[in-house]
């Protein structure tokens, strides 16, 4: 009976909807590693994915795909996709399935923004595993059809996967900045593997494969986030790929400052012209720190591929900056300079910030001249694709009521743990809890009601993504 339970858990697509007053306080959010620990009980009892947990990574993995030989179609699709608050509640109405479709056009998906469960969900999701892990725990007491809250970064690999069965994700096991922010890559199994990674540091008997890199303390003192990077094999072309989400406010502090100008400016071709604004010196440092590593990834493969949300476009007067911040792997070069950010004041696309940095003379089987954005605020437009055409339809008073109405379902089924007759049971949430949840929801379409950049923004993203194509033949 209580497995007959658990598989209510498996493939919920509810959207995360935790109020705002409560996703903006990082400070109560769930520890990822241990939401990773827990999947495989209160999510995915009865699935075939499997979990690997450590202080370097987070992987969730098909078992049956891991096991199947790669299929080389010739190329490898790769993308990177800012996702915007994915699952800490300041985006309630996004519509994960369209998010996985937009994905699902690439191999291999460079994702910010993933966000751990916020607040005191995160204490609620707790107690309900430890009620049903408890020996004594009455199972026959459970509601029908409960469910429990889920991260965001799982539901968008749930929807992936139903698409393809091969899709995995391999991330960040904690937050590494204080807006507890995670990056990973999510890939195709069938076309791509995972492959031991030497310049990390192994943790216990599980694979070598990925971790954020390792910064000196000096440097990452200065530093809002770090990269995340993970070693993959696509059929014969095998690389190390590189994500981050560049800080986006500068260092508060004039001594950080400071440092992170010298340190720039030491590589600058013309020290007495290395003039910046403060913002920008923060995140050509957060650059730099990376650059400065990636020597290191070259001596183990010399096909490294950084990519990610950077908060940087590229100029003319900024070129002199990007090659002082990646000098000391000299063969880099930043490409992609279409417009990806959303700029809902002006209602069209603002500035260059996502990028894929590679050597285009060392990693030839990259298409650099191919390089393109994948502009879903075109939706509606003739010629359109599928995809664009059902975000088109998503522009609708009733289409937003007919989405809350489904998540207003889902959401009467969540649970919390109480204490009842001396034990541990699992009851629904209060109908305050509900109508708070729905409350972020009717926040959301508020602005969604401003302008159509807002509600493509509250429905995706606020970045358009980017993808590169490359060569996997032999």
């Amino acid at each position: 009976m209580l497995k007959l339970l658990l598989t209510m858990l498996v493939g919920m697509g509810a959207t995360l909807l935790i109020a705002r007053a409560h996703a903006e306080d990082p400070t109560g959010s769930d520890d990822p590693l241990e939401i990773c620990a827990q999947a495989d009980k209160i999510y995915y009892w009865n699935s075939e994915l499997k979990f690997e947990c450590n202080r370097n990574y987070i992987h969730i993995f098909s078992k049956a795909s891991a096991v199947q030989p790669m299929a080389n179609t010739g190329q490898i699709r790769l993308g990177s996709f800012n996702l915007f608050h994915l699952g800490d509640g300041l985006a309630p109405m996004k519509r994960i399935a369209l998010v996985a479709k937009i994905m699902n056009q690439w191999d291999i998906v460079a994702a910010q923004e993933l966000m751990p469960i916020p607040g005191r969900w995160a204490e609620v999701n707790r107690a309900v595993y430890n009620t049903i892990a408890a020996s004594d725990f009455d199972h026959r007491s459970a509601p029908a059809g409960w469910r429990s809250f889920e991260p965001g970064y799982l539901q968008v690999l749930n929807e992936l996967r139903k698409l393809d069965g091969s899709w995995s994700l391999v991330l960040q096991p904690n937050p590494d900045s204080p807006r507890t922010e995670m990056s990973g890559f999510y890939y195709r199994s069938s076309r791509a593997r995972v492959k031991t990674l030497s310049y990390c540091q192994k943790e216990g008997k599980l694979r070598n494969i990925a971790c954020s890199l390792k910064i000196p303390d000096r440097q990452r003192r200065l530093m809002s986030r770090n990269a995340f990077a993970a070693y993959f094999q696509a059929g014969a072309f095998d690389f190390i790929a590189l994500t981050m989400h560049v800080r986006f406010r500068p260092t508060e502090s004039d001594e950080e400052l400071k440092l992170q100008t010298d340190e720039i400016c030491a590589n600058f071709t013309g020290q007495s012209e290395c003039k910046l604004t403060k913002d920008k010196i923060s995140r050509f440092y957060e650059v730099k720190a990376i650059g400065d590593q990636i020597p290191k990834l070259l001596k183990i493969d010399p096909d490294v591929i950084f990519m990610g949300d950077y908060n940087l476009e590229i100029t003319r007067k900024n070129a002199d900056f990007w090659n002082a911040s990646l000098k000391a792997a000299p063969g880099l070069k930043v490409f992609q300079e279409n417009k990806t950010s959303l700029s809902v004041p002006h209602q069209n696309l603002a500035s260059n910030y996502d990028h894929f940095i590679l050597d285009p003379k060392v990693t030839r089987n990259c298409d650099v001249d191919g390089i393109a954005a994948y502009d879903f605020t075109r939706a509606g437009a003739p010629g359109s694709d599928p995809i664009l055409r059902e975000l088109s339809g998503m522009q609708t008073e009733g289409d937003w009521q007919g989405f809350i109405s489904l998540e207003r379902e889902k959401v009467r089924n969540l649970v919390r743990s109480e204490e009842r007759g001396g034990r541990r049971a699992l009851i629904p949430i209060t109908q305050n809890e509900v109508n708070e949840l729905l409350g972020n929801c009717e926040q959301s379409m508020g602005r969604m009601r401003q302008s159509t950049f807002s509600a493509y923004m509250e429905l995706v993203s606020d970045h358009i993504p980017i993808a590169l194509v490359c060569n996997s033949g032999s």
